[in-house]
């Protein structure tokens, strides 16, 4: 395409920028941006590429219209499918590193809780004086005081450190 007149030769001409695409030949213009789900490298001659000029957006990342490249899901999030223009957010009790695919597998475990958004495992520990043997958990209320007569020592605890001493 070229918005400028009196060319003289097709190397004057300028490729499709990434992000976009020219439909046809003799354009002042690009026809537009590449589609939301997909992403143009540059050159596109359709706003849905699967070729060396684009394509869909890959699993654990996200295409917005106009994109270049995929973008992966930020930690928090996932996309467990393609051709999403944005990543999901994390659900409670589960937790989504960058470029998430999904989030089943990723259970908060013991002495850990996960509200929506948790980026890591133990990104969320169960506080001193607290300790949760479930897996899932999804708030600082699933962790359980620590029992009379005993104590937990520290953050993280699936069950309490120990008895209280007598005397």
């Amino acid at each position: 395409f070229s918005n400028t007149t009196r060319l003289s030769s097709s190397a004057q001409c300028i490729a499709c920028p990434g992000g976009q695409y020219c439909a046809d030949a003799g354009l002042s213009a690009p026809t537009g941006q590449c589609q939301a789900g997909f992403f143009c490298t540059g050159s596109a001659t359709t706003p849905t590429p699967l070729d060396s000029t684009g394509g869909r957006c890959p699993l654990g990342y996200y295409c917005r219209a106009g994109s270049t490249q995929p973008l992966g899901c930020a930690p928090g999030t996932y996309a467990a499918v393609g051709m999403q223009s944005a990543c999901t957010n994390c659900p409670a009790g589960y937790f989504c590193p960058a470029n998430a695919t999904g989030f089943d597998t990723n259970l908060c475990p013991a002495g850990a809780y996960c509200p929506t958004l948790t980026t890591s495992a133990y990104q969320y520990l169960c506080p001193a004086g607290t300790y949760s043997n479930t897996i899932g958990a999804s708030a600082i209320s699933d962790c359980q005081a620590c029992p009379s007569g005993q104590y937990c020592a520290a953050a993280g605890l699936t069950q309490p450190t120990g008895v209280c001493s007598g005397g």
